[in-house]
């Protein structure tokens, strides 16, 4: 097999090998640069050598670096992992775990928007802590996200999602 450099790659589930864990980060993108560049901008100008100090600037500079790490913070320290117990979700301070034979369905979300990248996993539990539910996930590699997800929960249906996701590598 080679590899999208040219070189020879050695795929370990291939060889009887499976990766216990995988881990996917959110989806960092435009918006979120923006945010970042506006956050800076101010706190650039401020300290920046005859820069404008005004009695507002130091009240504008904290403004906008508290939106910034608004919207930065949730995106570092949210992800979903794979593993053998099933798929594992952290959103900051709040965790979730679906076992694989709990999960029912996998679709693009917002529903019927087969291009979006976010991906709803609908789940059900049966008595006794009988309920339902969905993870949105917005992994910055959504066709491995899927393949794993196909891989470890082969009962779920997977509603409208185009077909090239689901081709393996290699």
């Amino acid at each position: 097999m080679r590899d999208s450099t040219g070189g020879a790659a050695v795929h370990l589930h291939n060889i009887g090998f499976t990766s216990l864990h995988m881990r996917f980060r959110a989806k960092f993108d435009l918006l979120d640069c923006c945010y970042l560049a506006l956050g800076l901008l101010p706190l650039v100008l401020l300290l920046s050598p005859g820069g404008y100090r005004g009695m507002q600037t130091p009240w504008l500079v904290a403004l906008w670096v508290a939106l910034a790490l608004q919207r930065l913070i949730p995106r570092v320290f949210t992800y979903w992992e794979v593993s053998p117990e099933g798929l594992f979700e952290r959103r900051l301070w709040r965790e979730r775990t679906v076992a694989w034979n709990e999960i029912v369905s996998v679709s693009p979300w917002p529903e019927g928007k087969s291009a979006s990248r976010q991906v709803a996993v609908s789940f059900g539990r049966s008595a006794p802590l009988s309920d339902r539910g969905q993870v949105i996930a917005n992994p910055g590699d959504p066709d491995s996200f899927l393949m794993a997800l196909r891989e470890h929960a082969p009962q779920a249906r997977f509603d409208g999602l185009p077909a090239q996701r689901f081709v393996p590598q290699g």
